[in-house]
């Protein structure tokens, strides 16, 4: 597999992710993308980076999934999103974005090419469960769902690549 020597660091209060050369330690390049950056997963391979966005209270701009060309730092497009994405995931076999919230949502984006992206599937967990893992040789989504409406604790398993493909 290819390994880049970048590494891309969300900057929330600018609304930027900063690319670092890990070779030569500098910054490469700053890239506005449309909200407070929360989290991030790259697909090397296609040269794609998704950045989730977060809204701050008296912030208009909605909450987005953005994918931006790693060669260029262009915003390719945005794509809905809840809130308060927590963790982001690529799954390369599947093809498959995968996030989880703190609103309470797993959210699936299915790749149809590297410039192209579908919501595919909205799935609510409970609030505050963004602590997530993908685990792609199990193919499961692991969330954390903390105690809810009376309800313990608990890791909620999600099959991602069947759910998608509904």
């Amino acid at each position: 597999a290819h390994r880049s020597p970048r590494l891309y660091v969300a900057i929330p209060a600018l609304d930027q992710v900063v690319v670092i050369d890990t070779d030569t330690r500098s910054t490469v390049s700053h890239w506005q993308v449309p909200g407070r950056p929360a989290s991030m997963a790259l697909d090397e391979a296609s040269g794609r980076l998704f950045v989730a966005t977060r809204t701050l209270a008296g912030d208009p701009r909605p909450p987005v999934l953005s994918v931006l060309d790693t060669d260029s730092g262009r915003l390719l497009l945005t794509l809905p999103s809840k809130d308060a994405t927590e963790n982001m995931y690529w799954d390369a076999p599947q093809r498959l974005i995968y996030t989880s919230s703190l609103d309470g949502y797993v959210q699936a984006y299915r790749q149809r090419d590297p410039d192209h992206y579908d919501l595919v599937a909205t799935v609510p967990t409970v609030p505050h469960a963004g602590t997530s893992q993908l685990v792609p040789g199990l193919d499961e989504l692991c969330v954390a769902a903390p105690p809810h409406a009376g309800q313990p604790a608990a890791v909620w398993v999600f099959r991602p690549a069947a759910a998608a493909t509904r």
